[in-house]
Formats: structure tokens, sequence, C-alpha cells
């Protein structure tokens, strides 16, 4: 459905906006002053939306108002992006059984990109979005001029407070999570591995991945710390490699585990999710992706990436360009999901004007 705003008695639909944005702002920036609510027009009577500001003014659906949305609205992925995190907890909605081996079911939430394959019920898919969540939670989707790349363990302090606030069936993340700036891991293991159970408690361990190893009895993942995790699986190694392949293609890239790990004499791995990052830890999928974060990063240019990752989705959303922010597709003949002006791009291609830049 055409996405349609009424914002004070007037109306805006996508071409109105790309039209004339700076209209769209001055009409959010009142409604934001005056405490009025916009109203999106996917059904009759029209439902209220949020107004809030961070770099500049969106428009979000109430906190738990998607089913007052008709099924085919897209206000959700043509506003947001992924410079919204949400004020309130995030909810993963999986069982908490999910967290004990051999009695395991799968997770109540499928993903667009989620595979068949699984290790005891636990799809890699369902690790991919535990750790696409968190890296939300904790601002890791977006840059500003103000901002520095930083080493892991400074990564690890951001995502400690994020996984507090993501709840996964009856605990927080925090309660499961395990990130591989902790130097003692072996205490963590002590109420996990107790002998003769057969109930092993699963821990969800997320940090960067050195290696990923071939033995002669099992594949060996080689962290950057000196705990070593196992896997009698050899697909990891190969999952691993198609990750490091793309984190090779990128100056400085790094390879992001979240690995479902159990004690079992040793740390052994149940199920893994690799995800490339780059320098400044902006997780993505392919070599177009890690170049347009790298060289906006290089730029210190302002940028969020969306929310959603499918074919129609920009790259970026940049908010420095100098004729108004611009959303980053590439030239794929496909119709994006995006109220801003797209500017298509290429590795070859150069990036919009900043603001204030010289011609």
């Amino acid at each position: 459905m055409a996405v349609k705003f009424i914002i004070n008695g007037t109306l805006f639909d996508a071409a109105t906006i790309q039209a004339d944005f700076h209209g769209f702002q001055r009409a959010l920036a009142a409604a934001h002053t005056s405490r009025i609510a916009p109203q999106c027009c996917c059904r009759d009577p029209a439902v209220g939306m949020v107004v809030f500001k961070r770099e500049l003014f969106h428009l979000r659906r109430f906190p738990g108002g998607a089913n007052e949305h008709s099924s085919d609205c897209r206000s959700h992925s043509m506003v947001e992006d992924g410079s919204i995190e949400s004020p309130q907890t995030r909810t993963i909605r999986y069982p908490d059984s999910l967290f004990v081996k051999r009695h395991i079911i799968a997770p109540e939430r499928a993903t667009s990109n989620s595979t068949a394959k699984s290790r005891g019920g636990i799809a890699y898919s369902s690790l991919a979005v535990i750790l696409e969540t968190l890296w939300r939670s904790a601002s890791l989707c977006r840059w500003s001029e103000t901002y520095r790349a930083l080493p892991w363990q400074r990564i690890a302090m951001m995502l400690h407070p994020a996984a507090q606030k993501i709840s996964m069936g009856r605990v927080r993340l925090s309660d499961r999570l395990i990130l591989l700036d902790e130097r003692n891991h072996a205490s963590i293991w002590d109420s996990a591995a107790t002998p003769g159970t057969a109930r092993r408690a699963i821990k969800i361990v997320v940090g960067p991945v050195k290696l990923v190893l071939q033995t002669k009895k099992d594949v060996c993942i080689a962290l950057y710390q000196s705990e070593r995790i196992w896997t009698n699986d050899p697909q990891c190694s190969i999952d691993f490699q198609l990750a490091r392949d793309k984190a090779d293609a990128i100056n400085g890239a790094y390879v992001v585990a979240a690995l479902a790990v159990y004690w079992d004499g040793n740390l052994r791995c149940q199920a893994w999710h690799f995800a490339p990052a780059t320098k400044a830890w902006h997780l993505f999928d392919s070599f177009e992706q890690g170049t347009l974060y790298q060289r906006l990063v290089e730029g210190n240019r302002r940028f969020s990436i969306p929310i959603e990752a499918t074919d129609n989705t920009p790259l970026a959303i940049v908010y420095d360009a100098a004729n108004g922010p611009r959303a980053i597709v590439l030239d794929t003949g496909i119709a994006h999901h995006t109220i801003y002006p797209s500017w298509v791009w290429s590795p070859s291609r150069p990036l919009p004007s900043a603001i204030g830049a010289m011609a």
C-alpha cells in the first residue's frame, strides 16, 4: 500500500515527501512542538503515529500498535531507519527451551533470510536475529561525525547494557550472553557443567573470531583470546570461510560470531552465525555494502543503516547530503522502499556531496 500521512490537516504521500522533503520536516517539527499526532491513512479511520527527533524528525508507530495498521501498510519500513531505537525493552520471541540442550524447539519467529539449516532445533537465522538486534540496541548501525572506530573491548562495553534491554523468554539476553571481553570464562560455565545431567544450559557467545580450523576429529573455533570452542560439524568451517572471504575484501574488516555454546568437558558449539563487520563494526553482507560503509566512515559522514535488509531496502540513509537526506541504493532496477530521494551508487561512483563541501 502506498504510504500516506495526514499531518495537521495536510496530506503527505511518498511523492510529495520526496519533492518537498524540507516541507515534510517543517510539518513534523510543528507537530512535534504542538504534540499533534500525525495520522497514517492505511485504514479508515486513520491511525495515529508518533513524531520524534534524532538527526531529523521521524515518524514511528506507537509501541505495540502494529495491529492497528493495515497488513500491507509500509509505514514501518518507508519511514523508520537504522537510527531509530525503541525507548522500550525489545523482545525476541524465543521459548526458554531454546537454551536447554537435548530439549530444544525452533524459535517462534522466522526471518526473511531464514534457512532450513539447523542443529538440534536452533536455526542459524535465530542467531542472526540475536546478533542484529543486539547491534541495533547498542546503536552500532549508525555513524556521526563525532564517532571514532573503537577496539572490541569498548564495543563489548556498549553491548553489555544493550543486552539488558532485550527480553528472551522469561529472562534478559544478558543472562544468556557471554561477550568475549570477559577474562575468566571458566567460571561462567560452573552452573552449566553439572556432571551426569542431560539438560545442559546453552549460552550465546558473541565476539570476533580469528580462525576456524578442521582438525582430525573436530572443528576448532579460535577466538581472539586464548579460548577455543569445538564442534563436530565441518559446515562450521565452510560458513566461517564464506564470511572471512567477504571480510578480506574490505580493509580492516572482522568476522563477528554469534555461537550457541554449552559445556561438555570443553566448550562445544551447537549452532553458529558468522557476519563480516567493517573496522567501525558495521555488519555487512556484500562487497558493495562493506565498501559503502567504509567510505562513509572514512569521509566522516552522518548515516544510518535501515532496519529491514531486503532487496528493495536502501543500503544507508545519508543525513548530511548537501540537498537533504539521500537513500543510497544500487542500480538494480528494483523500486526501493524509502521516502528519501535515492542516490544510485556503486564502488566506482562518488557519494552525495556533504553539506558545506566545496564544489
